[in-house]
């Protein structure tokens, strides 16, 4: 899994239309650098009833669907510890809801990881080169620039409801 991303479903079980989004672009930017997108999925263990179909639909090929008692209640340190104990070696982006609540656990995570988290995302795409290019709105909203990564560094992002489009995978 080169792109990472963390889903979530509403009161009644559906995947929530930022989750989807979400997976669009980080569709996109696998398929560009030939891989695959994976999924974290954080629920108590008691918890069932999830279409993961309609995420395969939306272009995952893998749910990491991790169950625990300290994700009843959102605990951003718990969730950042999950992720990064469950991260793929190879992910190069790990792409998170632009929440506040999503913030707080990408700052953790990045914090963690030892590398760049990079805040309100408008656009993610792969160079020729297979670089990484996030263009991203600067504090205060004034401005934006590209941020670069290279291939042996992973990028903690995070992305505001309808800046990415919902796109299911061809047939």
């Amino acid at each position: 899994e080169l792109v990472q991303i963390l889903v979530s479903v509403d009161a009644q079980k559906k995947w929530t239309s930022h989750s989807l989004e979400l997976l669009s672009d980080a569709r996109a930017v696998a398929t560009r650098m030939n891989g695959c997108v994976g999924a974290f999925f954080l629920t108590t263990p008691s918890a069932h009833g999830f279409d993961f179909n309609e995420l395969t639909a939306h272009g995952c090929r893998r749910v990491h669907h991790l169950k625990h008692d300290r994700f009843t209640n959102w605990s951003s340190e718990a969730i950042a510890a999950a992720l990064q104990a469950q991260r793929s070696e190879f992910a190069r982006l790990i792409l998170l809801p632009g929440t506040s609540r999503g913030e707080e656990v990408a700052a953790l995570l990045a914090e963690k990881l030892d590398t760049a988290w990079i805040p309100d995302a408008l656009t993610l795409a792969v160079t020729r080169t297979g670089t990484l290019e996030i263009s991203a709105v600067l504090s205060g909203g004034r401005l934006s620039r590209t941020f670069r990564t290279n291939a042996d560094c992973v990028a903690v992002v995070t992305m505001r409801p309808g800046v990415a489009e919902i796109r299911r995978e061809k047939a």
